[in-house]
């Protein structure tokens, strides 16, 4: 029987970022801030020497935003996807220490629920459920980014099976899968060579994103039973649902740990920025 373990197989860190650069897979810092393909607005890129070198990859897959796209968010009070897409990414960035939490926590469930069946033979890919919660009516200069969405689920899924049904979605991904190996290859020793996917998704609209985390082998045992870690583990599922849906966002750790205290979040200007005042 598989020991649960303590790496990073469990845990999202502080270095793994929701998001990431679509080329060489850097995360967005304070001084390389990701921006969207303006042809597809599904991918981003650090740089424009990334974007050039990835495009050969990436224009098969990429396609101008159509009326279809612009008519399902136009009930929101968006004009076009890529605003839509925008407002998401803002969203995300909001509560990414809280969605951070919750993979951590609902992967660690995963493992309790089945302590017989090998980590690595349970589903691999965690699908989050989002809706949209502006109207036509709202003032976009007035939408707290905390508050622009709410997460409905969250539910595994065999990757596999996903990728067979998915086959043009999960096409789009593997410039991003072949950078994240690599990017994972160099950065984490006990790296297995299998990928965790997370998707997020909101249905109703033709926007998707998947992000994508590392497997490594076990090295120590996680504290405690089953039967003991799951009522913690389902409050702190509990808490990061309610911070999100209640658009109470969590600080990160400024020193770079995955602590988070409470605080404001503040637009300054057109960038999102993680200002935090108690």
């Amino acid at each position: 029987m598989d020991t649960p373990e303590t790496t990073v197989s469990n845990r999202v860190g502080s270095g793994d970022s929701l998001r990431r650069c679509n080329r060489c897979f850097s995360p967005q810092t304070a001084g390389v801030r990701l921006r969207r393909c303006g042809g597809c607005s599904t991918v981003v890129y650090c740089s424009l020497e990334c974007q050039k070198v990835q495009w050969p990859l990436h224009k098969p897959l990429c396609r101008a935003e159509t009326t279809e796209d612009a008519a399902k968010v136009a009930c929101y009070g968006y004009a076009s996807l890529g605003a839509f897409s925008r407002d998401l990414d803002d969203f995300m960035d909001a509560h990414e220490w809280a969605f951070r939490m919750l993979i951590t926590m609902e992967r660690q469930l995963q493992r309790d629920r089945n302590p017989d069946v090998p980590f690595s033979e349970l589903p691999m890919l965690l699908r989050f459920s989002l809706r949209c919660q502006t109207t036509r009516s709202d003032t976009h200069q007035l939408r707290n980014p905390a508050m622009l969405f709410a997460l409905v689920s969250q539910t595994f899924e065999d990757l596999d099976a996903f990728a067979r049904k998915n086959k043009n979605t999960y096409a789009q991904t593997a410039s991003t899968r072949e950078s994240a190996h690599r990017n994972f290859v160099r950065e984490f020793p006990h790296y297995t060579g299998q990928i965790f996917a997370v998707e997020h998704r909101v249905p109703g609209t033709n926007h998707a994103s998947m992000h994508f985390y590392p497997i490594e082998t076990p090295l120590a045992p996680a504290l405690g039973t089953p039967q003991q870690r799951r009522p913690i583990s389902e409050d702190m599922v509990d808490f990061c649902k309610r911070s999100i849906n209640d658009g109470f966002p969590m600080g990160m750790n400024v020193s770079g740990g995955f602590l988070a205290y409470p605080g404001t979040f503040v637009r300054l200007g057109k960038a999102i920025c993680e200002e935090w005042e108690s």
